[in-house]
């Protein structure tokens, strides 16, 4: 359900990216959007998720101000090293003379990334599972909608459609493949890993025929 929702989200994208530029009415139902995915995942999973897992995980530990205050203190070291890097991406662009959407896609994802990577690796060594694959699905959900549509709300703009459509639409395969993957397997093991990476790998050669 989470990942169909996902799939949905980066349609929208598409119909939006196509026309080639954003509006607020775009960016405003873009972010509606979410809260209809929220509404969906929580009616359909709330009765087998919540009540059998997240409950008795939320049993085992009781709130503290001090866990509150360390992660207000990492939300806020996140927001401040994604400003620093993405600064860095502009002057990289403009000294390689590099369009900063292919180093945005690249460079700059895998930075923004990485804070999701180590939460994960975290969750996964602490084995609790449930943290993990809510916080992968999750953020994708939120960076494919709150994340694109709060900035063109504020500054609605034009954007590049001619790299954009083809590595959306990628994603979109992508996206569907690891769906399809999960849901019929129903694990995540080595293999799953390997072909995960190697959709990612084939995204880099995708952006050799862009260029």
């Amino acid at each position: 359900i989470i990942g169909s929702c996902l799939v949905l989200s980066l349609f929208l994208i598409f119909t939006v990216v196509e026309k080639g530029y954003f509006t607020r009415l775009d960016a405003l139902f873009m972010l509606l959007s979410f809260i209809f995915y929220t509404l969906i995942t929580y009616n359909v999973t709330h009765s087998d998720m919540l009540e059998k897992v997240d409950l008795m995980v939320l049993d085992k530990y009781k709130p503290k101000k001090i866990h509150l205050m360390l992660a207000i203190l990492g939300f806020l070291g996140v927001a401040i090293s994604s400003f620093i890097i993405i600064q860095s991406i502009i002057i990289l662009s403009s000294f390689l003379q590099i369009p900063e959407y292919i180093l945005s896609y690249t460079i700059l994802a895998i930075g923004t990334s990485s804070p999701e990577l180590f939460i994960e690796v975290t969750a996964i060594k602490k084995k609790e599972y449930n943290i993990a694959i809510g916080d992968a699905l999750g953020s994708c959900i939120v960076d494919a909608s709150i994340s694109i549509a709060i900035g063109n709300f504020l500054f609605p703009q034009n954007v590049s459609a001619e790299l954009a459509m083809p590595t959306i639409l990628y994603t979109i395969i992508s996206c569907t493949m690891v769906i399809v993957l999960v849901s019929v397997r129903q694990k995540l093991d080595k293999k799953a890993g390997a072909i995960l990476i190697s959709l990612y790998a084939i995204s880099f050669i995708l952006f050799i025929f862009i260029l």
